[in-house]
């Protein structure tokens, strides 16, 4: 299979951004209408400053384009899933790496790193730590 670079190669994204959009928009008027707000107009406006104006709604729809293309790219290279317990993020955490991350590329196109551990997860929360995730390498930061 090949790598999905781009969400104009593949037919169902318009569909799925579509189907995201409504149920965020129909979320957002159940939540006005539990807040008491019942006018059509009022619902209306908040709806479309929520889509036009809102620097969160777009981050979302952001998001939801990478997570979709990583999916598509996750399955199409063989779902590779690399599972990382305490022990080897103790080794890891004791370990400088310090390259240049054109050197480091993976064997292939698309993986995925899991934390077996709450602790793990909880720690890279609080350290902020993050992986900076493209089509073609991972470089952790």
């Amino acid at each position: 299979m090949q790598i999905v670079e781009s969400v104009d190669e593949t037919k169902f994204f318009a569909d799925y951004l579509t189907l995201f959009c409504s149920s965020v928009i129909e979320q957002c008027e159940d939540n006005l209408r539990a807040m008491g707000i019942y006018d059509e107009i009022i619902i209306n406006n908040h709806i479309a400053k929520l889509t036009t104006n809102s620097h969160e709604f777009k981050m979302l729809i952001l998001q939801r384009t990478t997570d979709y293309l990583f999916a598509l790219n996750f399955i199409n290279c063989n779902k590779k899933t690399f599972y990382i317990n305490n022990n080897l993020m103790e080794y890891l955490a004791q370990t400088k790496l310090d390259a240049d991350s054109k050197i480091l590329q993976l064997p292939f196109e698309c993986c995925v790193f899991v934390l077996t551990s709450i602790g793990l997860t909880q720690i890279s929360m609080k350290e902020n730590v993050t992986a900076h995730i493209n089509i073609h390498q991972v470089t952790l930061v």
